[in-house]
């Protein structure tokens, strides 16, 4: 998913420094198809001058690099820009738009203008706000998603739980005969409890280790991004992710084994030895 951003070519220079080449602009300028595209996308699609982007899943176009612009903006950096007329033909809303910047004077009031606008563009319902607000609600919405996943996470961690602890409560079950036969052999309790607490914790990491790598390939196929409203943000799986995966993985083999562990540990001797008849 690549987000897409029609703009006026004669204007939307003028509202901030993009960083481009004269002849980047001008070859955007006169081309219909030509598209300017952030530094930050750039760099991630490995995209170059020249080159021809194929859109046609997403948008039914192609279109033609003219120049990589950078304005520091990470959003902003991360989008590609068109001319705003091309891409409303493209969704056959010629006239249509979803997001117009307005750059005020010096010394004008953005509330004052913002009321202006939308009493001004009446009967079309607007909104308008200042660009710091509109980002901020932005990141509200992302943050409340954010929100939705560490629950889905959170949920998902006590099932995991709950599975671990069964699977091993299912083993000393059936093993409590081999656990008396250790016992009598010498081995302390302190000695049971780690060896199944090891256990616990290998089948939790051979879990995770399974689920990272699955979640490796899928990065690897496919790109993996959210939007929130008109940005595109790129997720990323890093070493410190895959760590930080394990480490949790560790803690909950250790956790939903822990209860089986201790049971197994306090086993008396003569009744685990008699339950090999």
């Amino acid at each position: 998913m690549v987000t897409v951003h029609g703009v006026d070519k004669n204007k939307f220079y003028k509202f901030r420094n993009y960083n481009l080449s004269e002849q980047g602009l001008l070859m955007f300028r006169n081309r219909k198809d030509a598209a300017l595209i952030g530094a930050t996308i750039a760099k991630r699609k490995n995209w170059e001058v020249g080159q021809v982007l194929d859109l046609r899943s997403q948008l039914g176009i192609l279109l033609t690099v003219s120049s990589i612009f950078f304005t520091g903006n990470e959003e902003l950096d991360n989008a590609v820009l068109i001319d705003f007329e091309y891409a409303q033909d493209c969704r056959d809303k010629r006239g249509w738009a979803n997001l117009i910047y307005v750059k005020l004077r010096e010394g004008s009031k953005p509330e004052e203008v913002a009321a202006k606008i939308d009493l001004a563009m009446s009967p079309i319902k607007t909104r308008t706000r200042g660009e710091k607000i509109f980002l901020s609600s932005m990141l509200e919405d992302l943050n409340d998603m954010m929100n939705i996943s560490r629950l889905i996470v959170l949920i998902t961690l006590v099932v995991v739980l709950a599975g671990i602890a069964n699977s091993i409560s299912i083993s000393v079950r059936d093993r409590t005969a081999q656990i008396g036969v250790m016992r009598t052999l010498g081995f302390k309790r302190k000695t049971v409890l780690s060896l199944i607490l090891a256990e616990a914790s290998l089948v939790s990491v051979v879990g995770g280790l399974i689920g990272c790598i699955s979640a490796f390939v899928v990065f690897q196929v496919t790109e993996v991004t959210i939007q929130t409203r008109i940005y595109n943000f790129a997720i990323s799986l890093t070493g410190a992710v895959i760590l930080y995966s394990i480490t949790i993985s560790v803690i909950v083999g250790l956790l939903g084994g822990f209860a089986p562990a201790l049971h197994a540990s306090r086993l008396k001797i003569v009744e685990s030895i008699r339950s090999i008849n």
